[in-house]
Parts: C-alpha cells; structure tokens; sequence
C-alpha cells in the first residue's frame, strides 16, 4: 500500500497564477502582473510565479515604450524583470532564462 502523496503546491498561490495567465494572453498585463505578485506573496518560493511576472514586465514594458517612447517607468519595469529573473535562478537554476531578460538592467 502506498501512502497518498502530499501536495507541496499553494492551490491559493496557483489560483492567482491561473489568472495572470489568462490576462496576460488576453494582453491585460497590468493585471496580469498584479496577480503574479499575488501569487509571489502567498508563494514566494515558487520560481515560475518570478518567471511569469517577468515577462509579463517586459510585455508591458514594450507597451509603455511604444506609447510613450522612453519614461522612467520604461526602466523601472526592466529593472522588475531583470530582479525577477535573478529570483528564478536562484530559487531554481534548471529554468532556462531568457538572455534579453537580464540583459536590461
């Protein structure tokens, strides 16, 4: 007989990232990013939850700097991407990183 495996994922935690999801393929990345933190303050452990508000940063990063060229807000959500990244590889080394990501610091 084995013994039912416990469950090391916050379900609260992946909830939250389930939404950012879905906002952020519908391109609302503002939300979508609001969630990922979300998801980061109930798990902060959980290096998808970094991955994800990452790209996220940098989507509307781009957004921002199509609307309004270049704003100290262009830099502040690179540097949110760039700690983002540094996060996941140092919660989970194996995840591949994208080099554009922490390459705008």
């Amino acid at each position: 007989m084995s013994l039912p495996q416990k469950s090391c994922t916050n379900q609260n935690a992946e909830r939250l990232k389930n939404q950012g999801n879905e906002l952020h393929q519908k391109r609302q990345y503002r939300a979508a990013y609001r969630k990922y933190s979300e998801a980061i303050k109930e798990d902060p452990t959980n290096a998808i939850y970094y991955a994800n508000r990452a790209a996220t940063s940098l989507a509307l990063n781009e957004c921002v700097f199509y609307l309004i060229l270049f704003t100290v807000l262009n830099g502040h959500r690179y540097m949110d991407a760039s700690g983002d990244a540094t996060k996941v590889t140092s919660i989970d080394p194996s995840l591949p990183i994208d080099s554009d990501i922490s390459s705008h610091q």
